[in-house]
C-alpha cells in the first residue's frame, strides 16, 4: 500500500512538472484553500474577488465562475482562500484556464447545509513583453521601471 502511494505521488509530480503547473491543495487544520501555479518576484495582483453564496438546508450549494483578470495579462498563480476556519468550508476546483492563460474558471461546492465563502486572487507575471514595431520592443517590470531594447527582433 505504501509503495503504491509513492508511485501515485511520483506520477503526479511528473505530470505537474511536464505541464509546468504547480497545484497545492492546502488542507491546513480546518481550511480548504486551493493554490494553482507559482509566483516569483515581480508578479502582481490583477484581480481579487469575494465569492459568497448562502447555504441551503440539507443541500449542497455549487457555483461556477470565470475570472478574467484584466483581460490581457497571463495568469501566473491563482489563490482560492477559504474564509471558513472551522472545517465547514466549501471546496474549489479549477475547471478550465489557469496559469499561462488569460482566464480561469473555478467551480465551488459547499458541504451539506453550508454556504460558499472564498476570496479568489489572480496574479500575473511581472515581466511583460509587448512588441511595438518590427525592430523596437519594450520590456518592463511593473509599470514604473521602463527598460528599452532595440534590435532586429532575433534573440
Amino acid at each position: 500500500m505504501s509503495s503504491m502511494r509513492f508511485v501515485f505521488l511520483g506520477l503526479l509530480a511528473a505530470l505537474c512538472l511536464q505541464q509546468s503547473v504547480v497545484v497545492v491543495v492546502e488542507a491546513s487544520v480546518n481550511q480548504h484553500n486551493l493554490v494553482v501555479g507559482g509566483r516569483v518576484w515581480g508578479d502582481y495582483l490583477i484581480q481579487r474577488v469575494k465569492v459568497d453564496k448562502k447555504s441551503a438546508w440539507l443541500r449542497h450549494v455549487s457555483e461556477s465562475r470565470t475570472f478574467s483578470g484584466d483581460g490581457t495579462s497571463r495568469i501566473s498563480q491563482i489563490q482560492v482562500l477559504d474564509q471558513k476556519h472551522d472545517g465547514t468550508g466549501a471546496y474549489a476546483t479549477l475547471v478550465t484556464g489557469g496559469p499561462g492563460q488569460t482566464f480561469a474558471t473555478l467551480k465551488f461546492k459547499s458541504q451539506k447545509s453550508h454556504g460558499i465563502h472564498f476570496i479568489v486572487e489572480l496574479y500575473a507575471a511581472g515581466l511583460l513583453y509587448r512588441p511595438l514595431e518590427k525592430n523596437i520592443c519594450i520590456w518592463w517590470i511593473d509599470e514604473c521601471n521602463l527598460l528599452e531594447f532595440s534590435g532586429n527582433g532575433s534573440s
